[in-house]
């Protein structure tokens, strides 16, 4: 290999570089931002948690399960593994996308939506899946409250909704997952 040819390597090494870290930064910025604004991290619960939490439930056939700051949507792809339909609300960009792109390479039918979930009507939901804390989840508990339908499930993960009768309680180690019925 001649030195120009190095160096054209070189060149687009570079370019790749920039590239790629232009992207991250974008998407590190949003992140931070939608962090501050709305209080929430972007957090993961373990896969095989959503699913011992899924298997305990007994929800029946198509019904409709939403997931409040749905993330990567690993919640939305396993309640669709359990038939149900799912619909979930993700305002951070970077996580957004990446179940965006995961729904297109899986041909899957959830729904995701890049939108508050505190501007959504939640009344038609089965059941709700919560990953929140802080003031956020006193406020989205207030919501649900107003909102659900006698009968719909809300799933807390991690933590508990004040104020709040549990009807169980399910061991998801590292934390407990809370389950309500309105």
């Amino acid at each position: 290999m001649d030195i120009f040819s190095l160096l054209a390597v070189l060149k687009a090494i570079m370019r790749v570089i920039v590239i790629g870290g232009s992207v991250f930064l974008f998407f590190a910025a949003c992140s931070i931002y939608t962090n501050l604004t709305t209080g929430v991290p972007w957090a993961k619960v373990p896969r095989a948690n959503v699913y011992r939490i899924f298997k305990e439930l007994g929800l029946p056939a198509d019904s409709l399960v939403y997931d409040l700051g749905a993330g990567d949507g690993r919640v939305l792809f396993a309640a669709e593994s359990f038939g149900w339909r799912a619909v979930g609300f993700e305002l951070s960009l970077y996580p957004y996308v990446k179940a965006c792109l995961k729904k297109i390479f899986c041909r899957s039918r959830i729904v995701i939506k890049r939108r508050d979930f505190f501007k959504e009507n939640l009344s038609q939901a089965d059941a709700v899946f919560i990953f929140l804390a802080g003031k956020t989840i006193a406020r989205v508990g207030e919501k649900l409250k107003l909102e659900l339908k006698k009968g719909a499930l809300i799933i807390s993960y991690g933590f508990a909704l004040p104020g709040r009768q549990i009807e169980k309680i399910i061991s998801t180690k590292p934390s407990l997952t809370y389950v309500y019925k309105t």
